[in-house]
């Protein structure tokens, strides 16, 4: 229900925004004003053709304060006046600081809160207390000419039952707080707000010997407190010392910089308590309200020997801890015949790693391949049948492609002549010849039998000099065809005897 404050002859004042629809400046205050309700303090203008009405329409009031439930500024106690007077003075500076950079009052806001007289602060009592609203805003009377700002007078009234607080907040490097968000609890009642460019912030009139808290929030806690008691008239200067928080991050890597995700790290601050936690995806934790000034310990959780400790700074704090991991690699051995380059099948290598000797083949594919290795480490690979051929490498990422050359001892064969030298009388030789195309059976000590056939100049060559002991005996069974007078062919096995000696 609206309640009439006063009633304005529109012939006794001038308004001063006669450019704009007083009742659209209204709505347009109620919307910027409304989260605390400070459009409260403007009284509702209906502009008639003789008249303006000025109203509130505020709920609970106290019907019997004054006249049906208001006063005038004028009539209160002094203590009342003091009181008005610390009010109006703090809701003026945040409702200019809200309505100065808006485009409808950015060129008017300073004639907003004129009016003719202190008499046109009406006061209303509710559940809440005393709250004056102004009539006649963006007004001037037309009978007089002073140039007196009733409002001014009223704020800059003398007071010695209060103080105007001034929070004046700075960093511990000297640095000023601007535009820090910060809380003030004044009679249990906490209050989120910030500093301007300057780090000051201008609170209002608290009365003589009253108490405030001024702090922050830490992870939801109240942190960095200080207590203040008004103790004199003017201008009390709080003045608050804030660590400087700033952001950093925690950046995990191996040796080659590559980020190493879910690593558990501890993060020790200088006088907190350690915390741990683990790398996201890109390797990182990230930190907030660290102190500037204070160290910072970063200790990889599995191995306490990767840590670094650094010093907080106002900017670029990035932690990196470098953690010497394994990097998997493999290896491929190849075996080949020093003389022909002929990669070698089924061949033997004795390999060494990590303090293990272990036996590979290289099969059928004639190559060996090993998993699991690690970058770094070191590799012998050795003939199996001559272990002073050896290789010693020292593994890399890539391309750990080996090739043992081995020297294959080369087979050396027997060529054995089979002639005929027949006697044309008793102990006459006649002349000697070849035998071609004449099989040979070779029989060496151990019974076994190589069967040779000879060439057109009498020779079984390929008689493997491993197969026959050196000065023992070997049979050789000469396989000659005959033909008799009758041109019968018959096989006739002629046997000898002879000692083979191998060269040196």
């Amino acid at each position: 229900m609206a309640i009439l404050l006063s009633l304005t002859a529109n012939d006794k004042v001038n308004f001063l925004l006669y450019q704009y629809n007083y009742t659209q400046l209204y709505n347009r205050l109620r919307t910027l004003l409304t989260v605390n309700k400070e459009y409260q303090f403007f009284a509702i203008p209906d502009i008639l053709t003789d008249t303006t009405n000025w109203t509130i329409d505020i709920q609970n009031i106290d019907r019997q304060f004054g006249t049906r439930g208001v006063k005038s500024y004028n009539d209160l106690s002094d203590e009342d006046k003091d009181e008005i007077s610390d009010y109006i003075e703090t809701i003026k500076e945040k409702i200019t600081l809200k309505i100065k950079n808006d485009n409808t009052f950015e060129p008017i806001y300073s004639k907003l809160f004129l009016m003719p007289s202190e008499a046109d602060i009406k006061i209303i009592k509710t559940e809440d207390g005393i709250i004056p609203v102004l009539t006649q805003w963006g007004c001037k009377s037309n009978e007089t000419t002073s140039s007196i700002d009733p409002l001014a007078v009223v704020i800059n009234r003398p007071r010695t039952n209060s103080a105007k607080v001034i929070i004046h907040i700075s960093y511990t490097d000297g640095s000023m707080a601007a535009d820090r968000f910060f809380y003030i609890d004044y009679l249990d009642k906490p209050l989120r707000t910030k500093t301007n460019k300057d780090g000051l912030f201008i609170y209002g009139r608290l009365r003589i010997d009253s108490e405030f808290q001024v702090y922050d929030l830490v992870t939801d806690k109240k942190a960095y407190t200080h207590n203040f008691k008004v103790m004199q008239s003017g201008d009390y200067i709080a003045n608050v010392i804030f660590p400087l928080l700033v952001s950093g991050i925690v950046k995990v890597v191996n040796q080659k910089d590559t980020p190493l995700a879910d690593r558990e790290i501890i993060i020790e601050i200088e006088g907190e308590e350690p915390q741990t936690s683990k790398t996201d995806k890109t390797g990182k934790i990230n930190l907030d309200s660290l102190e500037v000034g204070k160290k910072i310990k970063i200790i990889e959780k599995a191995n306490s020997e990767n840590t670094e400790t650094y010093t907080i700074v106002k900017e670029q704090n990035i932690f990196k801890l470098t953690i010497i991991c394994p990097i998997p690699t493999s290896c491929t051995i190849i075996v080949q015949d020093e003389e022909t380059g002929e990669n070698q099948k089924d061949y033997l290598v004795l390999v060494e790693y990590e303090g293990t000797k272990k036996e590979y083949s290289t099969g059928e594919l004639a190559i060996i391949q090993i998993a699991d290795l690690v970058v770094g480490n070191d590799i012998r690979i050795s003939d199996k049948n001559k272990i002073d051929n050896y290789q010693i490498h020292k593994l890399k990422e890539q391309e750990n492609d080996y090739i043992l050359k081995i020297v294959i001892p080369k087979p050396r064969f027997f060529k054995i002549q089979v002639i005929e030298h027949r006697y044309l009388i008793p102990f006459i030789w006649g002349r000697k010849k070849s035998l071609e195309n004449i099989i040979v059976d070779f029989i060496n000590n151990k019974g076994e039998k190589l069967t040779r056939t000879t060439d057109k100049d009498g020779y079984c060559a390929s008689l493997p000099e491993d197969e026959f002991d050196n000065n023992q005996k070997v049979k050789a069974l000469v396989h000659l065809v005959k033909t008799d007078r009758k041109g019968r062919k018959k096989e006739k096995i002629i046997t000898r005897t002879f000692i083979l000696k191998k060269e040196n």
